[in-house]
């Protein structure tokens, strides 16, 4: 029996050798480490800090899912990119299109093989992913950040369709801001669809059976706790706010639509199970802000 399993085993690898470079890359990864690239601002040479970024805090959700319609989900620090993905086989690199952004990105694939993918992004990228983190990550890192190199392993999430993953542009419309200024049912459409975010990473948590949930890889006016939601003051948020919408007006518009959540007593369901009180209350917030 250990001869079978040891003979498979070895099948598989060699069958896997033989995938092409975009088989190998093609799949959902997680962020394992990254390395940021600077500019030493005295030499002018590129230096890397050799510490990186804790994987257990702020990559723990962060993903670049390359799927295999050619679409692709990328999400790192609060940055959000949707597009379509094409490899360059000549160049070794993984050429982006970008809803919302008139610039393509390149990620240069330094490895590739069976669960493990190293890229390197080029500053286009890097500054777009800073432009729509919170001020506080972006400040975190230099002016003088040109690229970053991402180490990557695939990740074990399975997902049967994209209404059910909340990674998929279904459920994060909301933060790919548009071209040109929205009606007021596209701004509605907008708002409605970041509650219906937060309601799914709980539906998410419920059915995988996760013991926490992260708020660190997206941005929201909301103050969520273990008791209930709260909505910040929009002067608070609307920095990060207004990164979702056309201009500042609409963002204010979206907001003062999330305070129509609150306008009946949102009850608490009688359950230890927090994701399933998570559920309930943005199913009561979704009522309350679509009601007439």
């Amino acid at each position: 029996m250990k001869k079978l399993t040891l003979i498979a085993a070895l099948f598989t690898i060699i069958s896997s050798c033989k995938k092409t470079p975009e088989q190998l890359i093609t799949g959902r990864w997680g962020f394992s480490f990254v390395l940021p690239h600077y500019i030493d601002s005295l030499s002018g040479n590129a230096v890397n800090n050799e510490e990186g970024d804790d994987p257990s805090t702020s990559q723990r959700n962060a993903r670049l899912i390359l799927r295999p319609d050619g679409s692709y989900d990328l999400c790192l620090l609060q940055a959000y990119l949707h597009g379509n993905w094409h490899y360059n086989t000549g160049a070794r690199t993984i050429n982006l299109s970008a809803q919302g952004h008139k610039d393509s990105f390149r990620l240069k694939v330094d490895t590739a093989g069976v669960g493990f993918i190293d890229l390197e992004a080029d500053s286009l990228l890097t500054q777009a992913i800073l432009q729509l983190s919170t001020a506080d990550t972006a400040n975190r890192f230099l002016d003088s950040l040109v690229s970053c190199i991402f180490y990557l392993s695939k990740n074990p999430d399975r997902y049967s369709s994209l209404e059910k993953d909340p990674y998929s542009i279904i459920y994060n419309n909301w933060r790919v801001k548009p071209l040109q200024p929205e009606t007021k049912e596209q701004i509605a459409k907008r708002t409605l669809n970041h509650l219906q975010f937060l309601q799914m990473i709980f539906r998410d948590a419920k059915d995988k059976r996760k013991t926490r949930v992260d708020y660190n890889w997206f941005s929201t006016p909301f103050i969520i706790s273990s008791s209930g939601v709260a909505l910040k003051f929009f002067e608070d948020v609307q920095q990060d706010w207004v990164k979702n919408f056309y201009d500042s007006t609409q963002a204010r518009e979206g907001y003062q639509l999330l305070r129509k959540c609150f306008k009946h007593k949102l009850k608490h369901l009688d359950t230890e199970d927090i994701a399933e009180k998570k559920i309930y209350m943005f199913s009561q917030m979704i009522k309350n802000m679509t009601e007439e």
